[in-house]
C-alpha cells in the first residue's frame, strides 16, 4: 500500500505490511487478549464511565437491564492478582439478600447471562424498577428487595435516592441516584390508634410550623427494648403526638420519644 500505511486496503489490493506496522500489531496483542479475557470473548471493550464496573453474574439465573445484584466479592482479589486488583478491579454479584446486601448492590446496565460478565452501575444515576406499597409512595429512598433481583424496595431511607418514579403501586420504573446512603430518620407523628407495649399502631406524619398533618402515614412499633417509654401493659391513646424513628437494619418505624 502506497501512502498512508494505516489506510484500510480494498479487496484485491496486494498485501504489503510495513515492518513497523507489524511490530505495533504484535505489541498490541497482549492488551487485546487481556481485554477479551476480562470482558468476555466477542464483547467489544469500551471506556468505563464513572461509577460503572464489570460484575460477574453469580446469581444462578440470567439477568436483564435494570436488575439488581448484591456484591459478594471482588474480582480479582488481592491474593489472586494484587496489581490487577489495584488497577482494574471488578465484582461478583449474587441474588440480593436483606440485610446482607443492604446498600451493597449494583444495577445492571445490560442483560447478563448466568455466569457471564457485564457492566453494572454502583454510583450515579440509574433506571430501575421499585416496589411501591399502597400508602407509602411518599418514601423517597430505596434499597434491595430480599431474594428478588428484579426490583428495589421503596423505603424512608436507603442507598438509592429516588429522583423520579412512575405513579401508582406495585413494581414501577424509577430514576435513582446510587451511592447516596441515608440512615435513621426521625419524624413527629400522631397516633391514629392506641399503641400498647410491644405492639404497633397506625400513625400520621406531622410537620411544619405550625404543625400540620402531611397526609403521609406509617405503622409505628412500640418496640421490645424501650421500657422507659412504655412499661409492660401501658398504652398511649389515639391522638397522642410522639416521635418515631426509622431504623434501616430492622426496616421498621420504632417509637423513639413519647412526646408531651
Amino acid at each position: 500500500m502506497a501512502g498512508d500505511p494505516y489506510r484500510k486496503p480494498n479487496p484485491g489490493d496486494p498485501l504489503r505490511i510495513p515492518a513497523h506496522l507489524m511490530a505495533e500489531l504484535i505489541e498490541s496483542l497482549p492488551w487485546i487478549r487481556a481485554q477479551r479475557d476480562h470482558t468476555g470473548r466477542g464483547r467489544r471493550a469500551r471506556p468505563r464511565p464513572y461509577g460503572v464496573y464489570l460484575v460477574q453474574n453469580d446469581s444462578g439465573a440470567d439477568r436483564e437491564f435494570g436488575h439488581i445484584l448484591g456484591v459478594a466479592n471482588t474480582q480479582p482479589t488481592p491474593t489472586d492478582n494484587l496489581s490487577a486488583f489495584k488497577e482494574d478491579f471488578g465484582f461478583k454479584g449474587v441474588a440480593p439478600q436483606f440485610p446482607a446486601h443492604d446498600g451493597k448492590f449494583c444495577v445492571l446496565l445490560e442483560a447478563v447471562p448466568s455466569g457471564k460478565i457485564g457492566w453494572g452501575r454502583f454510583v450515579g444515576l440509574a433506571a430501575v424498577q421499585v416496589e411501591i406499597t399502597s400508602g407509602l409512595a411518599w418514601y423517597d429512598y430505596a434499597d434491595v428487595t430480599h431474594d428478588d433481583a428484579t426490583k428495589l424496595t421503596l423505603l424512608p431511607s436507603g442507598a438509592a435516592q429516588v429522583l423520579w418514579k412512575e405513579e401508582g403501586t406495585g413494581k414501577k420504573w424509577a430514576l435513582v441516584r446510587l451511592g447516596n446512603p441515608h440512615g435513621n430518620v426521625t419524624l413527629q407523628m400522631k397516633l391514629d390508634a392506641a399503641l400498647t407495649a410491644k405492639s404497633s399502631a397506625a400513625a400520621s406524619i406531622w410537620d411544619g410550623d405550625p404543625l400540620a398533618d402531611t397526609g403521609n402515614n406509617c405503622t409505628l412499633h412500640a418496640g421490645e427494648d424501650n421500657g422507659s417509654l412504655m412499661s409492660s401493659g401501658s398504652s398511649f391513646p389515639s391522638g397522642k403526638y410522639v416521635w418515631g424513628t426509622w431504623f434501616p437494619r430492622s426496616r421498621k418505624w420504632q417509637l423513639s420519644n413519647a412526646g408531651c
